[in-house]
């Protein structure tokens, strides 16, 4: 009988380990994607595949766009003024224990034309909300952006 307890235990020990490195490695995915979906910003339709459908994208001083036609649209916005760049880079992410809801947090840098036609740049922060879809890809369902200055 001890020796069936004693595998009880350690049967859970495993499960617990395996548990934590598939939260590790879903974590270190997440940073991953995060790191190529900054890299694909400016092809729109690669922008629009790391989207669940019924994601929000929070961008300041406009509404909340929820959706993909009206993320697209607010992209599409966003990003259509002359000069426009953005990079952004994580600082840390995270995934719950079940392993199917993860976020990513960062900072970013956008780059664009004044009214004159001179570059600005403005730095800030973001947090993204992942969660991985039926097939087990992971889709953004919350992307959040808010600059470390408020835009004049």
């Amino acid at each position: 009988m001890r020796h069936l307890g004693l595998l009880v235990v350690l049967a859970c020990l495993t499960a617990a380990c395996g548990s934590s490195g598939n939260v590790d490695d879903e974590r270190q995915k997440l940073i991953t994607l995060d790191r190529e979906w900054s890299q694909d910003v400016k092809d729109l339709d690669k922008f629009m595949a790391k989207w669940a459908p019924e994601g929000s994208l929070n961008l300041y001083g406009t509404p909340v766009a929820t959706g993909l036609g009206p993320i697209r649209k607010a992209a599409e916005a966003f990003g259509g003024v002359p000069g426009f760049s953005i990079r952004w880079s994580p600082t840390k992410a995270d995934v719950g224990s079940s392993g199917d809801l993860g976020y990513v947090a960062g900072a970013y840098r956008i780059t664009r034309n004044d009214p004159a036609g001179r570059p600005t740049t403005e730095s800030g922060k973001y947090v993204e909300v992942w969660k991985k879809d039926p097939g087990g890809n992971w889709k953004a369902v919350e992307f959040i952006l808010n600059p470390d200055t408020i835009p004049k």
